[in-house]
């Protein structure tokens, strides 16, 4: 939905309301990467901050600056930025909850990988789900699949899906090398489970990271748990450094 907030949906938000909603998707952007999704230029994206303070009591916008290699400025909602596109939404009863700045690098790079298929496709070819839309996709898939009274253990959340104009989407898990072998572990696992319940309609998960090193890593710990639990051809999981994501997206699509 990120990149609908200021296209399809720009005739039913004001642009400081969908600075917020791309926020919401997007959990902590840079503004560069703001302007790529968005369209809007780094003067309007200034802009459209002042006057969302405007609309609610108290900052509904942080600002987050960066440090060391990722100079710059990156911005997160607060929790009065995102109980107020709730309630554009029209969501009731849900738990406000923001983008912890702990994970920081970890948005950063999740949303480059969406930052790159734009530049290469265009945004009008892409349809994109943040980590929570699939969380709730994947949920109802199983409520529909009368899955939820078996597996009741809470499924895998990829961090995205992306789908280049008419192809399958395919999930993305960006890894920032700070999970260790045995968190690496339960994520195949879980992944596993998933693809149990899913069957044909499992998708191929992409593991971007940001270095050589790291990506051989983890295929080996990959591999090795294939071969230990016996999973055989049933998930596809695919392993790239930083870039290469988007020459396989090409390739494939």
């Amino acid at each position: 939905m990120i990149l609908e907030w200021s296209s399809t949906l720009a005739t039913q938000f004001k642009p400081e309301e969908q600075l917020l909603g791309i926020l919401f998707d997007g959990g902590i952007m840079t503004r560069e990467q703001i302007m790529v999704v968005s369209k809007f230029s780094l003067r309007k994206i200034r802009r459209c901050r002042e006057r969302a303070h405007r609309l609610t009591s108290d900052v509904p916008i942080q600002k987050i600056v960066l440090v060391g290699g990722k100079q710059g400025v990156a911005y997160a909602l607060s929790m009065v930025g995102v109980r107020y596109v709730y309630e554009m939404l029209g969501y009731e009863n849900h738990r406000v909850q923001t983008a912890p700045e702990g994970q920081l690098s970890h948005y950063i790079g999740t949303n480059n990988v969406l930052v790159r298929a734009v530049e290469a496709f265009g945004r009008e070819n892409i349809e994109w789900l943040s980590t929570r839309e699939l969380a709730e996709d994947i949920e109802l898939q199983r409520r529909l699949g009368n899955r939820s009274s078996i597996y009741r253990g809470r499924p895998i959340r990829p961090d995205a899906s992306i789908r280049i104009r008419k192809s399958d989407p395919v999930w993305i898990e960006y890894d920032n090398n700070t999970e260790s072998p045995a968190k690496l572990e339960q994520k195949f696992l879980a992944y596993w489970q998933l693809s149990q319940e899913r069957g044909k309609k499992m998708r191929t998960v992409l593991w971007v990271t940001g270095s050589e090193r790291r990506k051989d890593y983890l295929e080996r710990v990959f591999k090795a748990m294939t071969r230990v639990h016996g999973w055989g051809d049933g998930m596809q999981h695919l392993f790239f450094v930083e870039g290469q994501d988007t020459k396989w997206l090409e390739s494939s699509h």
